[in-house]
């Protein structure tokens, strides 16, 4: 029984003897007194299991706790050695790296030294050849300029000769000819058997490729086509 209800155990016996006292002629009121004190006895020794359950269990998880306390203090340990290795690992590739940054230096530093040279050569051959290029576009532009003004003059000249040449088929006829397809009617009149009537009709009927073809005059046929053609003076250009 737990010593913290021993003095109400005490205080709750003296009263019941009293009460028994009072109450002395009455069996059954002194059984249910005694039953009480019975039942409040019980109570206090179960209360008293109770705790010292709970002190067992708080035994326990104290050991359960240092247990944990002292395994969470070896893996704090094995986490120092750790972050020490990896400390002196990390020092050993930051020296490794800087020897072969170094090494590599002394390796390649003459094929670097020779690369930037040519870099450097090829950049003043580029520049050069800006400058040629703005130069050759100066040209071509100054032909280009001289090309349209050559082809103006062509087509001027060109066009000067086509006019030429049509004067030139036009009166392309030998001297002393009459064109009979360009002739007017007074000149067609100087034609062998063509009258005022006739050179009408030469108008009417033009173009004639041929003495042949002039038979489509009236009253003009084999005969004085073929005197006409005699004549000599009839040009059909």
């Amino acid at each position: 029984m737990s010593i913290t209800f021993l003095p109400f155990l005490l205080v709750l016996f003296y009263l019941s003897l009293i009460m028994l006292k009072s109450f002395a002629k009455s069996k059954k009121m002194s059984f249910v007194l005694l039953m009480m004190i019975a039942a409040i006895t019980l109570s206090g020794c179960s209360e008293d299991d109770q705790a010292s359950a709970a002190d067992n269990e708080l035994i326990e998880s104290t050991s359960l706790i240092e247990e944990l306390e002292a395994t969470i203090g070896e893996k704090d340990e094995e986490i120092g050695d750790l972050t020490l290795h990896i400390e002196e690992i990390e020092d050993q590739l930051d020296t490794v790296e800087e020897d072969y940054r170094e090494e590599l230096e002394e390796k390649y530093e003459n094929e670097i030294s020779s690369l930037e040279e040519q870099i450097t050569e090829k950049d003043d051959q580029l520049s050069n050849n800006k400058d040629t290029i703005s130069k050759l576009e100066d040209e071509i532009a100054t032909l280009s300029d001289e090309l349209e003004t050559a082809k103006a003059e062509t087509e001027s000249a060109s066009a000067s000769t086509s006019e030429a040449s049509e004067e030139e088929s036009s009166n392309s006829c030998p001297a002393g000819s009459i064109n009979i397809n360009t002739a007017s009617e007074s000149e067609l009149q100087g034609i062998y058997e063509i009258g005022p009537d006739r050179a009408s009709q030469i108008m009417q009927l033009r173009p004639f490729s041929s003495y042949n073809d002039m038979k489509r005059i009236s009253g003009i046929g084999d005969a004085r086509a073929q005197a006409i053609e005699a004549q000599g003076m009839v040009c059909f250009d």
